[in-house]
Formats: C-alpha cells, structure tokens, sequence
C-alpha cells in the first residue's frame, strides 16, 4: 500500500467497497489488487481507501 495521510482530510477517498463496485469486482479481489500495489491506495489505522484517480488509472492501464 502506498503509505497513510498524516492529518489529511479523507473525503474523495473511496472505500474497498466503492472500488469493488466501480470496477464490477468482489471486495476481496479490490483489497487484492491494493496489497499487490497494481492499484495505489492509502492506508489510514486499518483501513485502506484509494483516490477516484487511482481508480481511473487502473482502468486505463488494464482496459476498463
């Protein structure tokens, strides 16, 4: 995972699972895609939350 937001605000972070459904995959396959860094994502204590842009890249590298 890329790293955490120290004293950030979060908002425009999406969850695991508004990932999972913008790219029409299961919530596990999301979290998998993040611990294996083909999708960037933050880490903030336990959860991990990934930038609309992170989204948009992904797709555009593996053609969504």
């Amino acid at each position: 995972l890329m790293g955490t937001l120290n004293g950030q605000e979060n908002s425009g972070l999406l969850t695991i699972k508004d990932v999972a459904q913008r790219l029409k995959v299961s919530e596990y396959r999301a979290y998998e895609l993040a611990r294996q860094g083909v999708l960037k994502a933050i880490r903030l204590g336990k959860s991990v939350r990934v930038t609309p842009s992170a989204v948009t890249e992904y797709l555009a590298q593996n053609g969504g």
